[in-house]
């Protein structure tokens, strides 16, 4: 009896020890397992944040994105740094690029707020990003490849170089953005550590891009459009005698190129009413100083406005990705164009209180000499923008005046017997004397514009009566 009971303790006492054993093992695995979690959670890398690394908030705006990609492009450019720090420098330059890319993107922000960078990832690859916007990489699932990246990958002649859109490069992007000016325009006269760009082996093997020479786009001589070149140098003021309707571009930047077509076109709508400039922001330092003196720091090329006496009037952009049309600037243009520099008359007393009387009323000490007034006859309800444009040229030595809508007592006063019917009428009066009109004159004497009605040949014939009124002035003298 005692031999079988020893036994019976024996092989409890054995199972006691084996289930011991086996609850350590599994208590061991399972801490092992928990530190590798750990480990492999420290070392994962944290996605980061494209607002973050912009410095923005998610509630910023499109040209708020643009500007501070190009602080911190400028900032983080390789070329930019001493040689120690250019590793680290470009990998945040990339950063910065990447964000760029996406956030200026409309579609690509909007999915990227809402599911975040998987899901753009799932989008690239044509799928549903609620798929995947709060769950593993899409890559895992099904789409092929191993990279994580997808189709955010610079490549730098096909070798993987950072994160970004596939095959983009992001040191092309920032060429492009600063109109391929040369690094030291680019970095405001600075070189920085050396002139990087000249040197062949640069960002990892890869020779930094250069663009080729684009023919400028609104030549200096030989052009056949009607767009001048301006500059700083040679831009309009308050003496100006056109309107003027001026783009602001970056030879090498694509949107510069391509809006250049409605530029020529709205310049041969406007011929011989408003003039069209254009400002080469990118030629060099100085020029790009001024552009951006003019406009406002954050201004993106190219950029659009209005000068009228001397003040300079933004084109608003309603989107910066998209190129304006002709229609765009023909409305803008428009808008403003002044007409207050014409005179409403609709009786013949108005011809002497508002045409001929204020020709005294001119304050010589502004450099104003006023010669005459010119004034027009029209069966048309608006006035035109050829005569609003005439009115503004001549502003500093002719009153404008207008007739409109057939007005009979007025035909009848000047015999009109074809509308329109332009007149200048040279006053009789001698302001500096005081010499009264004798009796019976007008007080004026009509000088009638037989030409066409056509812009340069109707400035020809003012020009010619201008000559000649002050050619009489100065012999009187």
């Amino acid at each position: 009896e005692m031999a079988p009971k020893r036994h019976r303790i024996l092989l409890l006492l054995t199972l006691l020890i084996l289930l011991k054993t086996t609850f350590s093992a599994a208590r061991q695995r399972r801490q092992s397992g928990g530190q590798q979690r750990q480990q492999t959670k420290k070392t994962e890398p944290k996605e980061l944040d494209y607002y973050s690394i912009l410095g923005l908030s998610k509630k910023c705006k499109a040209k708020d994105i643009k500007s501070a990609y190009r602080k911190l492009a400028l900032k983080y450019h390789p070329d930019k740094v001493p040689e120690a720090e250019r590793e680290e420098s470009e990998k945040k330059f990339i950063e910065v690029s990447e964000a760029y890319t996406v956030l200026s993107d409309e579609e690509k922000r909007k999915i990227y707020d809402k599911y975040g960078k998987i899901g753009l990832e799932a989008h690239e690859r044509g799928a549903d990003p609620s798929q995947f916007g709060g769950g593993g990489s899409p890559f895992e699932q099904g789409f092929g490849g191993n990279n994580g990246g997808g189709n955010f990958h610079f490549t730098f002649n096909g070798k993987p170089g950072g994160a970004g859109s596939g095959g983009f490069d992001p040191f092309m992007m920032f060429e492009q953005m600063f109109g391929g000016a040369s690094n030291t325009e680019a970095f405001g006269g600075r070189q920085g550590a050396g002139n990087h760009f000249d040197e062949p082996g640069r960002h990892g093997g890869r020779m930094p891009h250069r663009e080729s020479q684009v023919e400028e786009l609104y030549p200096m001589k030989g052009s056949n459009t009607l767009v001048s070149r301006l500059g700083k140098s040679k831009f309009p003021d308050a003496s100006s005698k056109h309107l003027w309707f001026i783009v602001f571009y970056k030879n090498e930047d694509p949107a510069s190129q391509q809006v250049k077509k409605n530029i020529v076109k709205i310049s041969e709508v406007f011929k011989n009413t408003v003039k069209v400039g254009a400002v080469n922001c990118g030629m060099k330092s100085q020029e790009e100083r001024f552009c951006r003196s003019t406009l406002g720091t954050t201004t993106a090329f190219p950029a659009y406005a209005m000068v009228v006496n001397g003040k300079v009037i933004p084109f608003e952009l309603q989107s910066e990705n998209v190129i304006p049309s002709t229609k765009d600037f023909h409305e803008f243009i428009m808008q403003h164009v002044p007409f207050d520099n014409i005179q409403n008359i609709n009786r013949v007393d108005q011809l002497q209180t508002r045409l001929i009387d204020s020709l005294c009323k001119s304050d010589s000490s502004k450099g104003n000499t006023l010669l005459g007034s010119i004034f027009l006859l029209s069966d048309k309800f608006e006035t035109s923008t050829l005569y609003a444009s005439l009115a503004y040229s001549y502003r500093a030595n002719w009153i404008f005046g207008e007739s409109r809508a057939k007005n009979l007592v007025l035909a009848k006063e000047f015999g009109v017997k074809k509308y329109p019917m332009l007149v200048a009428l040279i006053p009789e009066v001698d302001c500096s004397s005081k010499r009264n009109v004798s009796e019976g004159s007008r007080g004026y004497k009509v000088v009638t514009y037989a030409g066409e009605i056509k812009g340069d040949q109707i400035t020809k014939w003012i020009d010619g009566l201008s000559h000649k009124l002050e050619r009489n002035k100065h012999r009187k003298k």
